[in-house]
């Protein structure tokens, strides 16, 4: 039916403010307004397509190679619109763009319906500004690199528009047209050209000013921390309340906020709001409040062993909103920068300093609040730091406790020693610190200097200063990447793997093969280990927190066949394992706390009898206190400082390519700023929910079997199916033949294989058979399935019973399933 007596229009969703009866123009619209806006992508749509694209051509191709009954196979450069009927009726559910009826364009207001014409110079002008924005702030372009490339781009289109301006002057004399006419023309296509808002761009200030004007810019402030040898020094500072005030300014976020997540009654612990600490908070108390999440960290942007080692090292404070949920705290865009400061600078003038105007906006935050306006409606937001992560020396540093491995006074929890350590030991044998008996130490040691060993602590902290609602005793948890994947682990690793190889039942060539042939599946194939060595007469394990986080799960499958039955160091690898399960866990209960208590004190007592001579290290002794935390924080997974580390991958990466050692700090917080700035002109700051899929194929259910036509049927209701090669949701990637937990009844575990991927209005959907009679092997930490399978049966992706899916591989068992960690429900 064509529509071209219809008089449809078509209107974007993302502006709510452009509308038009030509299709072609609604495409360039997208292209010109929105193609370089953070999180943009295109849902087709059509016949029900589930495809996505977050780039306009690759959009149109897929309509041209895909939907050609519609008549778009040449829809890029069609001029009268799209003119099939049906095609206007299913684009509702695509990039937003959706038939509306002529009748009602009468009521439209003028404006509106005269943007469908060409766009104007200042749709043009966002367009450049954000592609600017974009060169520099998401690729980390240097500003040099920028204005080159404007300036070449400049000189490319002044050379195609001299041609195009000449073609059709020729054109219109040959026709005879008023020589005075045609240099009106010539003026009017010189006066709307691009090359204007190019050249407006051309200035680091127009650039600067189109950031402050267009985007929710947060500019950041350069303090004096004082002078040394007659040098002024300074860091830079990022003003917590604005920062908060645009990310508020959100709608997504500010959603986030109002509906957070409140504390459980039933003992279900998954993020800090369900931990006593925050139950005895009265600010978290009044509604609504913002939880504050600080990091502490320094970071080395030059080679750690080069010539430049530690005379650009940084230190840098971040800051997140514990309210929102733990898939979005993770996201970088989330996580925003406090401070920067040189190290050198932090050792010299001292923490005090350096936090003072930070101190300043938390108090105000505590006391008077943000407001925040949002359609309409003002939100008032108080709020305080509920804790602060750092590494073990940071957090004694912020702490004002005794830095150093081999003080005598090693932990901010309790009065452990470390002569202590030497021996067999409980937790309750310490007595823990607290916050009348910490003030009381302060005060000794004010009086008595010399006892500043005997409590272990120097002064009272620089951070917290005048806050109401925080302090150190119950503000600084511990960090299970540095206190398990950067530290016991490795050294545990490599203590049983040097007995092994010295009993002659490994050797480091059959590890390392091993490592490298075997099937990685899931997120552990960006994680796989790195080859071991041997130095010095023992194994140096070198891993980064992830690869250390995948070689300790997969390692006992990997060597287990390997090692005798019944060995006493593997036994104490497969306990470590059991903490490495519980600790990150992002669901727990008290069952599952007070096992992990148990089998924590068994590991150390197992580790001291088998490894005596060096007694249990600092780090092994923080493991003891995991389990009073968790009741305090929640899961300590939450409090792991491993995004944050991600975060200074960035400041590395833009040091690298912009060069610039001067003033560091500054050009890094200004950087980072612009790229916040470019973030926020999104609608959607925390991501879509699109599922990225490939390999679309629509197909009738009637091709597959009985039992899956009946599911797909009782579930879809209609006739023909999407099913995908592949789906991405929120980062994760799931494919047939991916092994996933899929329910626990009556406390056993049922693992399933992914058999066929579909996707029905958005909803990603799994064809599942799941392994039958799996047991768990003990020594390869994984569950074996004997090969007996349920008949196939389909689950939402949200039902599942985790979303991650698994690593797995075969050995003489059959096929082997290992956990990323355990399951609140086996707890029950």
């Amino acid at each position: 039916m064509d529509i071209g007596n219809q008089n449809f229009v078509y209107h974007c969703y993302q502006c709510q403010n452009y509308q038009t009866p030509i299709f072609r123009r609604l495409i360039q619209h997208m292209k010109l307004v929105h193609a370089h806006e953070p999180n943009f992508s295109i849902r087709c749509g059509i016949n029900n397509c589930e495809s996505v694209y977050v780039n306009v051509d690759s959009y149109v191709k897929h309509i041209q190679r895909n939907h050609r009954e519609y008549g778009l196979e040449d829809v890029a450069q069609e001029e009268n619109g799209i003119n099939n009927h049906h095609l206007l009726e299913q684009l509702d559910q695509n990039m937003g763009a959706g038939p509306v009826n002529a009748d009602q364009v009468g009521d439209m207001d003028p404006q509106i319906v005269d943007d469908a014409d060409p766009p104007d110079v200042g749709s043009l002008h966002n367009a450049v500004g954000l592609f600017i924005l974009k060169m520099r702030e998401k690729h980390s372009l240097p500003r040099t690199t920028v204005n080159k490339l404007l300036h070449d781009l400049h000189s490319v289109i002044t050379c195609a528009q001299s041609q195009q301006i000449r073609q059709i002057q020729d054109s219109l004399q040959t026709e005879g047209i008023n020589p005075d006419r045609i240099e009106q023309i010539t003026m009017m296509m010189e006066s709307d050209s691009p090359l204007t808002v190019l050249e407006h761009f051309s200035s680091e200030a127009s650039q600067m000013n189109f950031i402050r004007t267009n985007t929710t810019h947060v500019t950041p402030v350069e303090y004096i921390l004082g002078e040394l040898d007659g040098v002024t020094h300074t860091y830079m500072y990022v003003p917590i309340l604005e920062s908060l005030k645009s990310l508020l300014g959100h709608d997504d976020i500010l959603n986030e906020v109002l509906n957070t997540h409140h504390y459980c009654q039933d003992g279900v612990l998954q993020n800090f709001c369900d931990g006593t600490l925050y139950q005895r908070n009265d600010l978290f108390g009044a509604e609504p409040s913002l939880q504050i999440q600080l990091f502490f960290d320094d970071f080395e942007v030059c080679n750690p062993i080069g010539s430049y080692r530690n005379k650009q090292k940084s230190n840098a404070m971040y800051l997140t909103i514990g309210n929102l949920a733990a898939k979005y705290r993770s996201k970088l865009c989330s996580i925003q920068l406090v401070w920067l400061c040189k190290t050198n600078l932090l050792k010299k003038f001292g923490l005090k300093v350096l936090a003072k105007q930070m101190l300043s906006d938390i108090k105000i935050l505590e006391t008077d609040g943000i407001s925040v306006d949002s359609h309409g409606t003002n939100y008032n937001f108080r709020g305080t730091v509920s804790f602060i992560v750092a590494d073990n020396l940071g957090s004694h540093g912020i702490g004002g406790f005794m830095e150093g491995f081999t003080a005598n006074r090693i932990c901010c929890a309790c009065m452990c020693t470390y002569a202590s350590l030497k021996r067999p030991f409980l937790s309750t044998n310490f007595r823990a610190r607290t916050v009348d008996g910490h003030e009381h130490q302060l005060q000794m040691v004010r009086q008595h200097p010399n006892l500043s060993t005997v409590y272990g602590v120097k002064d009272s902290s620089p951070l917290p200063g005048e806050l109401s609602f925080f302090n150190v005793i119950n503000g600084l948890p511990f960090d299970p990447m540095h206190d398990l994947l950067e530290g016991v682990c490795p050294l545990v690793w490599s203590k049983v793997l040097t007995s092994l190889i010295e009993s002659g039942h490994l050797n480091i060539s059959q590890i390392n093969d091993t490592l490298l042939h075997f099937e990685y599946s899931g997120s552990d194939n960006s994680s796989k280990p790195s080859p071991l060595s041997w130095s010095a007469g023992k194994v140096a394990v070198k891993q980064n927190a992830s690869q250390m986080w995948c070689f300790s799960r997969l390692t006992p499958l990997m060597l287990g066949s390997s090692v005798t039955d019944g060995s006493a160091v593997w036994d104490l690898i497969l306990q470590l394992n059991d903490i490495l399960n519980m600790v990150f866990a992002p669901r727990q209960n008290p069952a599952m706390i007070a096992y992990l208590h148990g089998v924590v004190e068994d590991f150390l007592k197992f580790y001291l009898q088998l490894f005596p001579e060096g007694g249990i290290t600092p780090k092994m002794h923080y493991l003891t206190h995991y389990s009073s935390q968790m009741m305090q924080y929640g899961p300590l997974v939450n409090c792991s400082t491993m995004r944050y580390e991600a975060k200074h991958s960035y400041f590395k990466d833009l040091a690298r390519k912009t060069k610039n050692r001067k003033n560091l700090p500054k050009t890094l917080a200004v950087r980072h700023q612009g790229l916040m700035s470019y973030y926020s002109t999104s609608s959607n700051i925390l991501g879509t929910d699109h599922v990225l899929s490939t390999g679309l194929a629509d197909m009738d259910i009637g091709s597959f079997c009985p039992a899956v036509q009946n599911s797909l049927r009782q579930t879809m209701k209609c006739g023909r199916v999407q099913v995908a090669s592949s789906v991405t949701i929120q980062g994760t990637l799931y494919r047939p033949e991916f092994v996933v937990a899929s329910h626990i009844l009556a406390d056993v575990v049922y693992f399933a294989k992914i058999c066929k991927i579909f996707l029905h209005n958005s909803e990603p959907y799994f064809l599942l058979m799941c392994y039958l009679d799996c047991a768990f092997y003990r020594k390869y930490h994984c569950y074996v399935a004997p090969g007996t399978m349920s008949e196939p049966y389909l689950v939402k992706c949200s039902d599942l019973l985790d979303f991650h899916p698994l690593s797995f591989g075969q050995s003489e068992k059959g096929l082997c399933i290992v956990q990323r960690y355990r399951y609140l429900e086996e707890f029950s």
